[in-house]
């Protein structure tokens, strides 16, 4: 079809196979699904903290809930956990059962490559409106970075960063998410911020959180050199997944973590898997970053972050401040302007 000399192909109806509505009771999945929903009942509060720019968790993470914390004993195999998706997948398609509703607000569909919406909110050019925008912007706390050292806080996984980056927030740390790579556009965002901050900081420091794998492992190296390379005096330290943290406390493999025989065969022609074998031994397996539990993770991220800043620094601040200022119209120039209290005017 030619509408206005544009070709456009007009949408149909086709029933879908499992339709968004129709009823849904899983028999094998029912334990599962019955504990993932206590589970988020009783974790809803700290899942729906303010805190979160995004309330909730992510499926693999839930998953490995399941396996930790309930007695049903599932395998940690990739098998098993795709059929946990296809199950839950169903149950949040099922909008007559309100049980599941729990599961639909609080489980991201997506933890590798979500998208972070923005719409617009279209509001009439009023001076009623534009005094509102300005007195939200005088009146705005001002917060400012106290700290001596400068520190950055990096998540290589988006569910992950999702989760846990309202905790460096929380002690006005920046934070990037590397969506599983470290790419151009963070290097040089990277290298551009750290210019600006090496002549006012006695330190600089990126934490990182991540896999424990060999490309999750490899990756700090990586960027340990990239910011040798630019001159940039700085140190990057990895704050989770590490191999004394595995053993410590038990963290659980990765679904996908291969077996040791599997790996030393890899080594023989992946020169990323030598590397690792050399660096950490044939001892450990793979393990994903969302194994380790909400509170362990938090705690593993504040620590690292008391370790290297003096928090307490934060209690003294005297920061609040609201300021003076006239608000009008000048009708020389036909535009709005702020007086402040020193006289200048903005427009």
């Amino acid at each position: 079809m030619r509408n206005n000399g544009i070709d456009l192909e007009k949408a149909e109806y086709r029933p879908m196979v499992e339709p968004y509505g129709a009823k849904y009771n899983p028999k094998k999945w029912k334990p599962v699904l019955d504990f993932v929903i206590k589970w988020l009942h009783e974790n809803e509060q700290e899942l729906r903290n303010p805190e979160r720019d995004i309330p909730g968790t992510t499926t693999r993470f839930i998953y490995y809930r399941v396996i930790e914390e309930s007695d049903l004993e599932l395998p940690t195999i990739k098998k098993a956990y795709d059929s946990y998706i296809d199950v839950q997948s169903k149950a949040k398609k099922d909008y007559t059962n309100r049980e599941y509703d729990i599961l639909r607000e609080l489980i991201f569909d997506d933890t590798r490559n979500r998208t972070l919406e923005h719409f617009y909110d279209w509001d009439e050019l009023t001076e009623e409106n534009l005094e509102l925008y300005v007195k939200s912007g005088l009146m705005k706390q001002r917060h400012v970075y106290p700290y001596n050292k400068y520190v950055e806080m990096w998540f290589e996984d988006n569910g992950h960063y999702q989760m846990y980056r309202h905790i460096p927030k929380r002690y006005r740390l920046s934070t990037e998410c590397l969506h599983g790579n470290l790419i151009t556009n963070s290097v040089y965002g990277l290298i551009n911020r750290l210019r600006s901050k090496v002549k006012n900081f006695d330190k600089i420091i990126i934490l990182y959180c991540g896999d424990y794998n060999p490309s999750g492992n490899h990756r700090i190296h990586l960027l340990q050199t990239v910011l040798k390379d630019f001159g940039i005096d700085a140190e990057v330290q990895k704050v989770l997944v590490t191999k004394p943290q595995i053993k410590r406390y038990k963290i659980l493999p990765d679904l996908d973590s291969p077996t040791t025989q599997e790996r030393i065969e890899k080594a023989k022609n992946d020169p990323l898997q030598k590397w690792f074998l050399e660096k950490y031994g044939n001892d450990v397996y793979d393990v994903n970053a969302q194994a380790i539990n909400l509170d362990l993770s938090e705690k593993l991220i504040v620590d690292s972050i008391k370790h290297f800043l003096d928090v307490s620094i934060l209690d003294d601040l005297e920061e609040s401040e609201v300021l003076d200022y006239d608000f009008g119209w000048d009708e020389e120039e036909k535009r709005y302007y702020i007086e402040l209290p020193d006289g200048r005017l903005a427009t």
